[in-house]
């Protein structure tokens, strides 16, 4: 065996010397140094591409191909293109391996099919779970479409394309929502946030992918919970609910650091914001607004959804502010004081205060000089109130029906604690004397008949007829219904004093007119 053996190595020193080449299964060495596996190389010429599928060359280079006879790099592998083999399988497609001393191994290998390229697979050879790939496990920084990446990992994408994407091999459709692809972002793989893509269930959304913001719980950061969901399908928002009702769904509350600004993008009225309760059916519609529709602010409820709503309240663009006016006046509704508010019932508004017995509550009434006045109620009287010293003007008891001026304790329907007068007296010229206007009347006619209306029963007048020519005075009397009354005259009742004035008094009885007199004045 040693001769054989000593005689092969002085052919190869003895060829090495001569040709500078050494081939192991081939005559026709492509390197310094050229194995042919298949001994199927040509004794001449360039092997063809089958031929060295099985080749291994050295070039004087220093370059080593495996499968090639022409490596163009340090170390070139050529094989066949093919997609990647599945789990569990030691033999796979790849075209370069680096094995480890168990079951797992890094594979690589040129994808078969469009759009082809490459990849790299951290091989399970005896079982069917993926492993993971670790890429600068020790530390560094990875990039992707970069040379120089400045963050952990870094992906810069070719010019002209925009997108990368994440996906998953979720089964579609799903029975209920599933987790398609997800985002974590934290200092720890146990305390993160994310963002993810959310395959809502059924058929009808199949393909659709809901995005969400997630962030932890309270008791644990690994535990998701949507904060944020973006639907597919509808485009609606919503915040602290995965089913978002409307276009944007708060579930809680809103707030700004110089308020929330709801706008719309057309001219028209249109409610702008909806406060709903939890039964979805008490409404309440504000700010419809526009260029062509400037209404201020409105206010709407209804109990029956949106289609039902009806205006309750409505700040003005002038600062008015109306309420109910729809509900009494159909044709408009604009406010024509600052505080305008009608009713369909007899109560317009109520005011009640916290205070008792004597301290009542009231409405302060005033412009910007002068005092105020108080319109004050409680314990069963109604009064108004000089503002500054609290003292009281009018008091009406609401028990007793009785109304004081000047005093709080009327013992009479009617009681005044100090002069009472007319503001003027009527001045007639004819006979006829309209005691609607005045207690007291006047005339320049002389004695005679004269017709006396709006009497009222209780009521006491008095007429001075300031004519001189001398007469005798009859009357005639109508209530304020115009109903007739019974004039009852003084025995005396006679001619008048010539060139002077006579007083006539009048007591209204019921249906009765009693008449008093004094001549020569």
């Amino acid at each position: 065996m040693k001769k054989p053996k000593l005689l092969l190595s002085l052919l190869l020193l003895t060829a090495a010397g001569t040709y500078a080449q050494v081939g192991v299964g081939t005559t026709n060495p492509q390197g310094i140094f050229n194995v042919d596996g298949g001994k199927d190389n040509a004794s001449s010429g360039t092997p063809t591409t089958a031929q060295q599928a099985n080749d291994l060359v050295v070039l004087s280079t220093g370059n080593v191909g495996v499968g090639t006879t022409s490596p163009l790099n340090k170390l070139v592998v050529r094989g066949t293109n093919n997609q990647p083999s599945a789990q569990n399988v030691d033999a796979t497609n790849a075209i370069l391996r680096v094995d480890g001393s168990s079951n797992h191994a890094l594979d690589f290998g040129v994808l078969g099919n469009s759009p082809y390229g490459a990849y790299i697979q951290s091989q399970n050879k005896t079982g069917a779970t993926g492993l993971p790939l670790a890429l600068n496990p020790s530390a560094g920084k990875v990039g992707i479409g970069t040379v120089d990446p400045s963050e952990a990992l870094t992906v810069i994408t070719s010019a002209n394309a925009a997108d990368f994407g994440l996906f998953s091999n979720v089964t579609v459709p799903p029975a209920s929502d599933v987790v398609a692809a997800q985002i974590k972002l934290g200092h720890s793989k146990d305390w993160f946030t994310g963002i993810r893509s959310v395959l809502p269930s059924g058929s009808a959304n199949t393909g659709l992918m809901d995005l969400q913001l997630t962030s932890g719980t309270a008791s644990n950061d690994n535990t998701q919970v949507a904060r944020l969901t973006v639907k597919a399908v509808s485009g609606r928002v919503g915040i602290g609910t995965t089913t978002p009702a409307q276009m944007l769904d708060v579930n809680g509350t809103i707030r700004g650091k110089y308020g929330v600004l709801l706008e719309t993008q057309y001219g028209t009225v249109i409610e702008n914001f909806y406060a709903v309760n939890g039964g979805n059916n008490d409404y309440v519609g504000l700010i419809p607004s526009g260029a062509t529709n400037n209404l201020g602010i409105l206010f709407k409820a209804s109990t029956s959804g949106t289609s039902g709503l009806a205006e309750v309240m409505r700040i003005a663009p002038s600062g008015n502010v109306g309420i109910g006016l729809l509900q009494t006046n159909a044709t408009t509704a604009t406010p024509n004081a600052k505080l305008d508010v009608q009713s369909a019932v007899k109560e317009v508004a109520r005011f009640t205060s916290s205070q008792t017995l004597t301290n009542f509550g009231h409405i302060a009434i005033g412009n910007a000089t002068g005092s105020w006045a108080k319109l004050a109620a409680g314990s069963g009287a109604f009064a108004l109130r000089n503002y500054s010293d609290d003292s009281t003007i009018i008091y009406s008891d609401l028990v007793t029906g009785n109304t004081g001026i000047g005093t709080t304790d009327p013992k009479t329907k009617l009681e005044v604690n100090g002069a009472a007068t007319n503001t003027s007296s009527i001045a007639a010229t004819g006979t006829t004397i309209n005691f609607a206007l005045s207690n007291l009347a006047g005339t320049t006619a002389s004695a005679g008949a004269f017709t006396l209306q709006n009497l009222k029963d209780g009521g006491s007048y008095t007429l001075a007829v300031k004519g001189t020519t001398s007469g005798t005075s009859t009357f005639s009397a109508t209530n304020i219904a115009g109903t007739t009354l019974t004039v009852h005259l003084p025995s005396d009742n006679g001619a008048t004093t010539s060139g002077k004035h006579t007083l006539y008094n009048f007591l209204v009885v019921g249906t009765d007119v009693y008449v008093s007199w004094v001549s020569g004045l």
